[in-house]
């Protein structure tokens, strides 16, 4: 008896947005919208282009993170996330997560205290909407980073309107009647609006928030190369 096993590497697909701003056509809107659509439900992952974020806008976002993840120990732990697990804002350290918060043990309760017992040990600092009072972003005081916290609330409603912007072509790409109907779900009243969660690598991670179901997460990551992982 033999057996053979074959793997075929997935493609993302990658759908260009310039059509959906720029196009007097409908038809060519849609043509985007399904595109989008179908993406999302044969692959579940999708690339983006030409969307209205401008590439020099991501630039000086990432410049800001690695001036902020370069900063000392103490310096950082002036904005630390929440005790406890409902407010997910601020600076989170090596080793606050633990790999039982990403990784499914079933009912095995053995496994989950040997996984608690594991460190996540990738660093992460997350911002929302300065609007959200239920989820209150932690910021640095201004004299450890000065603009910091001015661009990052500008860079947050940026990422907000891209997100506004893709909810709406998906909605068009279903052939919902309300075009609004999924903003209004995402940035409704009782909802915060998307998190901007941008992270970074500081030695071998074990865990990735990018698989848990966190609605409208615009996620930016920033490697330090000159550590493992």
């Amino acid at each position: 008896m033999s057996c053979s096993t074959s793997s075929t590497q997935m493609q993302i697909p990658v759908v260009d947005f310039s059509q959906w701003y720029n196009s007097p056509d409908a038809s060519s809107r849609q043509q985007v919208a399904h595109a989008l659509v179908k993406a999302c439900q044969d692959v579940g992952f999708v690339y983006i282009v030409n969307h209205s974020l401008p590439g020099s806008v991501l630039d000086e976002a990432f410049d800001w993170m690695r001036r902020f993840f370069e900063l000392s120990r103490e310096d950082k732990m002036r904005a630390p996330h929440p005790e406890g697990w409902a407010v997910h804002r601020g600076y989170s350290w090596p080793g606050l997560e633990k790999v039982s918060q990403v990784m499914s043990t079933g009912d095995d309760e053995d496994a989950r205290k040997k996984l608690r017992e594991v460190p996540d040990v990738k660093e992460i600092y997350d911002i929302g909407s300065e609007e959200n009072s239920v989820q209150p972003n932690q910021w640095l005081p201004e004299e450890t980073l000065p603009g910091y916290r001015n661009f990052m609330v500008q860079f947050y409603w940026k990422c907000n309107k891209v997100g506004s912007e893709i909810l709406h072509a998906l909605a068009a790409g279903l052939d919902l009647e309300d075009g609004c109907y999924l903003t209004k779900k995402a940035f409704g009243p009782q909802q915060p609006a998307p998190v901007a969660a941008l992270s970074t690598c500081a030695g071998r991670g074990v865990g990735d928030r990018a698989n848990r179901p966190m609605s409208g997460t615009y996620r930016l990551e920033f490697h330090n190369h000159a550590l493992p992982g």
